[in-house]
């Protein structure tokens, strides 16, 4: 062994090795001090692979480029050091390195301890010079850093930050503010890590630009406190971690086995897949977690007056809160809430494969709303809903309690549309819509509902159940179909723009009080039944109309009725279609139970169906402006008196009743009959009975007193016969 005294004289400086083992020719490890001094001790080295055992520098100020020992290093003055301090070097016992006063590196340095338990590395004062520094203490070793002197002092300064500061250790205590102007990696191998100071209270300011990697164990923590941290990109590993940052915090990839809190002055965001098995808070100005690889499997809960993205493989719970950006959810798993959310901007949820979206707290609220999923969505609003667009391939159940409108379209299989105002509409007419199921809306007070569907043709609108307390107003490219009851008090409006698609609407229980409109393009019929008479608003059909009525079946003021194929009528009231602008092909079976008026402007009519007597004291009148009046062969026309006429208007040409089912084709009860046509040789009577004949008359001129029975009126020329 050796000891040498420094004695308080002018500095030593050694340039050589100092091994005393190589020295004096011994094969064994020695130890080396240097004595009590206050003199200044330059060392260029000290030890190889077998030389000194401990080392220790009892008073003097060290400066030292590399040491290596087997044993332990004591410096319990100041060191500058501009290299590796390496202690256990090929040794099996505890071989701790200890810096009783402060550490200023000249280059990039490195302290590292290797054995067994009690491999500490202890440094009691400040650390300064930018440059690297790394601390690896050994399986079992602690690293300790300013833990007993004055507060003030830190870990680099700001105006000379640490170049970076690697980290490891069973437990690692940085007590002291600290700054690193590169990477920062902390690695505890059984503790945790915190910058808590424990002896002043309050937090130390940690400052490290560059990425900043914090490894606890699964079973312990990382609590970063105070509001003067600034990190670069986090990678954290630990049970709970929780983080306060003053600016901008990143998280890069990281794996937390329990709760993340996580509190930025700025912009959070990820950079790397992000792993937390428990409860995750975020508070930060905006929040953009969207790396496809997180996983979030417990409550995320955001606070922020910015824009909200997440990204979650799994299933995704929301906590709920208030949010005055927009709020994208992307999500691998089903999405649901355990709070409501109140969004003042976009609101966007997507899940992927069978995932579906349960968002159905009722103190929820949308500034707009998109949902995008292959299976089921439930939504809940508590104000006016604003749809910016979606997909749900399957079943989509909305509840709101105000209006619901949209700017973008939908594409749904099923869909429910609830609102339980007292005034609202449902207002979904954007032509892009598609809607493959039942669709169903419903409106707890007075509003309307406007529903339009761009499915192909072969789809079509499928309306559910439907009582509404307003006006229904239905636009589809397919046929519209309903087997369950639709009720409207207010107008309702149905149409077609498909080639052949049809309206199909034969529940018995359906009701539509105020004016309905019919509109199908080429070949579209359509077929209604309502448990309450029809007011017809102008309509035009491409196919065949047919009307199940309650009451009596008219026309709304100024409406105009055009039917391609045959009108077709059923109902216990009266039938008055009588503007002059109706244009009307053939009429069909009519069934009544009051009187029947028909007017048709243009291009003749035929009667192909049988007009049923109702009751006794009903009449039953059809006009037709231009055109033949013909009667197909087993139809009959039944009524206290009946009116056939073809009536033109001043200066155009009259045409003429057929009649093609002889005597049978008018049965007369009470009445008589008045036919109008052009003249007798162009009219076929088919051997009616007739009492008399007039001519050069119009179908407004009235017929003379004198003149009872059945008759033919002509608008050509002729010598009036009886009476």
């Amino acid at each position: 062994d050796s000891q040498i005294d420094t004695g308080g004289g002018a500095p030593v400086t050694f340039t050589g090795l100092i091994n005393d083992a190589v020295r004096n020719g011994l094969g064994g490890k020695h130890d080396l001090t240097l004595g009590a001094g206050n003199s200044s001790i330059m060392l260029v080295s000290i030890g190889a692979t077998a030389g000194i055992h401990d080392f220790t520098a009892t008073g003097a100020t060290i400066k030292l480029t590399s040491a290596k020992t087997t044993g332990a290093q004591t410096y319990n003055g100041d060191l500058t050091l501009g290299g590796a301090l390496q202690s256990n070097l090929g040794g099996t016992s505890p071989t701790a390195i200890f810096i009783g006063g402060n550490l200023a590196l000249t280059a990039a340095s490195s302290v590292t301890t290797k054995g067994a338990a009690g491999d500490d590395i202890t440094i009691s004062g400040v650390i300064t010079g930018a440059k690297t520094l790394t601390l690896s203490a050994g399986n079992f070793g602690d690293v300790a850093v300013h833990n007993s002197n004055s507060l003030a002092d830190g870990i680099g300064t700001a105006a000379a930050p640490l170049l970076g500061l690697t980290t490891t250790g069973a437990t690692v205590t940085l007590n002291g503010n600290l700054w690193v102007s590169g990477p920062l990696s902390l690695t505890a191998k059984t503790g945790g890590i915190t910058n808590e100071n424990f002896l002043g209270g309050g937090f130390y300011s940690w400052n490290a630009v560059g990425r900043t990697t914090l490894n606890a164990t699964a079973a312990s923590d990382i609590a970063i406190g105070g509001a003067a941290n600034n990190f670069g990109t986090l990678a954290l590993t630990a049970h709970d971690v929780s983080l306060t940052e003053n600016g901008p915090t990143d998280l890069g990839a990281s794996a937390i086995a329990g709760t993340l809190g996580l509190t930025s002055a700025g912009a959070i965001t990820d950079s790397g897949n992000v792993s937390v098995h428990d409860l995750a808070t975020f508070t930060g100005a905006s929040v953009t977690l969207d790396s496809l690889g997180n996983r979030f499997a417990n409550v995320i809960n955001v606070t922020s007056a910015g824009n909200v993205t997440l990204a979650n493989a799994l299933a995704t719970q929301l906590g709920g809160g208030t949010y005055l950006g927009n709020f994208t959810v992307t999500s691998y798993g089903t999405i649901t809430q355990a709070a409501g959310l109140d969004i003042a901007g976009a609101a966007k949820f997507t899940t992927f494969g069978a995932a579906v979206i349960n968002l159905n707290s009722a103190a929820n609220n949308f500034g707009t709303l998109a949902l995008f999923t292959a299976n089921n969505a439930t939504v809940s609003e508590n104000s006016d809903t604003v749809f910016a667009g979606g997909s749900i391939r399957n079943t989509l159940l909305f509840q709101t309690a105000g209006g619901i409108t949209q700017t973008g379209d939908l594409l749904v299989g099923t869909a429910t549309f609830n609102s339980s105002a007292v005034s609202a509409d449902i207002d979904l007419r954007r032509d892009g819509n598609s809607f493959g199921g039942l669709l169903t809306a419903s409106i707890s007070g007075v509003g309307n509902v406007f529903l339009t569907n761009g499915a192909g043709p072969r789809v079509g609108t499928h309306l559910g159940a439907l009582t509404i307390d307003g006006g229904l107003t239905v636009r589809s490219i397919g046929p519209i179909t309903g087997l369950a009851k639709v009720a409207v008090t207010g107008d309702s409006s149905f149409a077609t723009t498909g080639v052949g698609a049809g309206v199909y609407l034969s529940n018995a229980m359906n009701g539509f009080s105020g004016k309905l409109a019919l509109n199908t393009a080429a070949s579209g019929p359509a077929s209604i039944v309502s448990t309450t008479g029809l007011q017809l608003d102008t309509s035009s059909l491409g196919g065949n109309l047919t009307l199940k009525a309650g009451g009596d079946v008219t026309q709304a003021p100024g409406g105009t009725l055009s039917v391609v194929g045959a009108l077709a009528i059923n109902t216990t009231g009266a039938i008055t279609l009588d503007h002059s602008t109706n244009t009307l092909a053939t009429l069909g079976s009519i069934t009544r139970g009051g009187a029947l008026t028909i007017v048709d402007s243009e291009g003749g009519l035929t009667l192909a169906g049988s007009i049923k007597l109702g009751n006794t004291s009903n009449d039953v009148t059809i006009v037709t402006k231009t055109g033949n009046l013909t009667i197909n062969f087993g139809t009959v026309i039944a009524g206290h008196s009946i009116t056939l006429a073809i009536a033109p208007d001043a200066g155009a040409t009259s045409g003429n009743f057929i009649n093609n089912n002889g005597l049978s084709a008018l049965s007369v009860n009470g009445g008589r009959f008045l036919i109008y046509s052009a003249a007798p040789n162009s009219t076929n009577r088919g051997g009616l009975p007739f009492n008399f004949s007039l001519f050069n008359r119009t179908y407004d001129d009235p017929i003379p007193t004198a003149y009872d029975g059945n008759g033919f009126v002509y608008s050509a020329d002729g010598t009036d016969s009886p009476p």
